[in-house]
């Protein structure tokens, strides 16, 4: 049965919860029950008898060895041929997507998103930080070495002026020896088009440089207005995610039907699948604000904080034994304890504020 299929997992009163088939694997952790020539080597009965016993284990009907054999040919077919129609997709010159033009967008280019990433990847080398490396005494990753006077050069960036900007002069030359940038044996390598557009497009924005985001304060944006919202953005969030679709010519999905929102929150929130009692609330309640009150039920739960500082112990390496030469024990669970209370939102013995965390 190919991966994303949805299954229906019931209990004993009949009720039961979608699940795709990798849910099911990694929820009854029945080993090999991939199928045969597909990434493992197992012998084809063995797999054929792990599928039975994965069904016998899930509730799922039983299949005969020759339907398990028929089976493997769809899914191995199926596989092929998505691999053929990808393969096709990737030698198209511009994919199933086009990039907007500069011509449409709404908002002026941001300098460390837009900018500093082709000027770091085209120009740093020999007009970075790195005075060893410098070239014409041009550094183009602070305005105020940028925009400095050189004596007898031109100036690299004239805001406003893309025109009379020597940088564009360079990068739109035809002239293999004047074009810019070029390898350090001086062989010429240009720009892509919409790499020009954008630095062109700055320059007559005014040039204006951002310091690293490290170094700003932070700011709340201006909501971006999306053109064919229609109702879609609930909160400011979805706002940002919407006109990011738009520029990338995407449209929202449909919205999941419940048990699949529920299962979903649920495994990412703790790890865990919903029981069926907690699918069937959540599926019977049809107040406006039924999502929310699951997602505060999970976030006030201890598993909640389980699942959370696992992270952190693992940035932190935490273990309850040494590892090394003996491997002797160590007594530090309390500070598994006070990461698992300190990430959930019911403990009040040993909660924090956030500026006082242990992850900062």
């Amino acid at each position: 049965m190919p991966d994303g299929k949805l299954l229906h997992i019931g209990n004993a009163q009949g009720s039961g919860l979608p699940l795709t088939v990798t849910d099911a694997h990694n929820h009854f952790r029945i080993p090999n029950v991939s199928e045969p020539g597909l990434g493992t080597h197992e012998p084809a009965g063995q797999s054929a008898n792990d599928s039975i016993r994965f069904a016998k284990a899930s509730g799922l009907p039983e299949t005969s060895p020759a339907e398990q054999t028929r089976r493997r040919r769809v899914i191995r077919f199926e596989s092929l041929l998505a691999a053929g129609i990808g393969s096709v997709l990737l030698l198209l010159p511009s994919g199933c997507r086009h990039e907007p033009s500069l011509a449409g967008t709404r908002q002026h280019l941001d300098f460390n998103q837009d900018v500093q990433p082709i000027l770091a990847a085209r120009c740093f080398s020999c007009h970075g930080p790195d005075p060893e490396m410098r070239k014409a005494g041009l550094r183009l990753d602070l305005a105020e070495s940028a925009m400095k006077k050189r004596p007898g050069h031109p100036d690299a960036i004239v805001p406003g002026h893309p025109e009379q900007s020597e940088l564009v002069k360079r990068i739109e030359s035809k002239d293999p020896h004047h074009l810019m940038p070029q390898t350090s044996e001086g062989e010429a390598k240009p720009m892509k088009a919409d790499e020009i557009a954008v630095l062109r497009e700055w320059i007559k924005e005014g040039a204006a440089f951002r310091p690293h985001w490290a170094f700003e304060a932070p700011a709340r944006p201006p909501l971006p207005t999306a053109m064919s919202d229609g109702g879609w953005a609930k909160t400011p969030i979805d706002s940002f995610v919407l006109a990011r679709m738009e520029k990338e010519r995407l449209k929202p999905s449909p919205e999941a039907d419940k048990p699949t929102l529920i299962r979903r929150v649920t495994l990412d929130l703790t790890g865990l699948l919903p029981t069926p009692a907690e699918v069937r609330a959540f599926a019977n309640d049809s107040s406006p604000q039924a999502y929310e009150h699951v997602v505060d039920g999970l976030l006030a739960r201890p598993v909640y904080g389980e699942q959370r500082a696992r992270y952190w112990m693992d940035y932190a390496r935490y273990a309850d034994t040494y590892g090394l030469h003996y491997d002797n024990s160590r007594d530090i669970w309390p500070y598994r304890d006070y990461l698992i209370g300190h990430s959930t939102r019911t403990s009040r013995s040993i909660s924090l504020p956030w500026s006082r965390s242990p992850a900062i």
